[in-house]
């Protein structure tokens, strides 16, 4: 999963009812670290601001409810 870009966030986490297991819990993982690093100030930065960043960010917030 280390070559996933930004485009493919929405999709997981839209896919992740559907997953179970080793599957599911690799993702959630993979999906925390992204939102982590989504969240560091070279990443908000208006430079780095870019569609895909921001809908990832989108999806994974409202994966952790908020």
């Amino acid at each position: 999963m280390l070559t996933l870009t930004d485009d493919a966030v929405p999709a997981l986490v839209a896919a992740l009812p559907a997953l179970g297991g080793d599957e599911h819990a690799a993702v959630v993982s993979w999906l925390k670290d992204r939102r982590v690093e989504l969240g560091r100030p070279e990443m908000t930065a208006w430079p780095a601001w870019n569609l895909a960043r921001e809908e990832a960010r989108r999806a994974l917030e409202a994966l952790a409810g908020g």
